[in-house]
């Protein structure tokens, strides 16, 4: 009998933990498409511009018009702070929605850093939404008129460890994640979700460049 419980805990254990991991990938999206949907309210709030990506702490920047208020003297992102805050309800510096239940990501002094500068949060906008010098203090953001076909741009993405805050696609080591069993879920700049791995986001780059006008694309 202990046998035969034995082979069948083998069995179901591995499906168990499957469907683990696709609920927490399910609530991973769920929670990306809610910063997604308060990007875009935030953008039709603010004439439309979107909020900018993370940015060092100087005397230049204003710190409630980022996605993340980040690098404080402790390198730990602040949101409650950030443009985004008021929009998703969210308290506390780390707050739940920034963190994807799959993303384990480093522990390092209490905190979930890899190293200095780097951010306690598992999501990252597309680096293109940035217009700059983010050290200089006289970045800003697009508008979504800016963005054409909107619906096959991609605006957030889980980054891979360690997060800067910004998600360049066509980099060797700032590129998505692939906790989710080889993928990472990302959201499009109309609000719409979808899944995918690198290499096949990679090979269509213009789901990620918001510099192209051409509407064949």
């Amino acid at each position: 009998v202990i046998a035969i419980i034995a082979i069948l805990a083998a069995m179901l254990l591995p499906a168990l933990s499957n469907a683990r991991e696709k609920a927490r990938a399910i609530s991973c999206m769920n929670q990306e498409r809610q910063l997604g949907l308060a990007m875009i309210t935030y953008a039709t709030d603010n004439d439309d511009q979107l909020p900018k990506g993370p940015c060092r702490e100087t005397s230049n920047v204003e710190a409630n018009r980022h996605f993340a208020w980040t690098m404080r003297a402790d390198f730990i992102a602040d949101f409650n702070i950030g443009a985004l805050v008021t929009y998703v309800g969210a308290q506390g510096e780390n707050p739940k929605v920034m963190l994807c239940p799959s993303d384990k990501g480093e522990i390092l002094g209490g905190g979930r850093l890899s190293r200095p500068g780097t951010r306690n949060f598992s999501y990252s906008i597309n680096h293109q939404i940035n217009r700059g010098d983010c050290g200089g203090g006289t970045i800003s953001a697009m508008k979504m008129t800016q963005i054409r076909r909107p619906s096959d741009r991609i605006m957030l993405f889980e980054e891979k460890a360690p997060n800067d805050g910004y998600c360049v696609w066509n980099s060797a080591d700032d590129h998505m994640t692939d906790r989710h069993s080889g993928k990472a879920n990302f959201i499009y700049c109309d609000g719409h979700y979808g899944s995918s791995t690198h290499d096949q986001v990679w090979s269509r780059w213009e789901l990620c460049d918001l510099t192209v006008w051409n509407d064949d694309q």
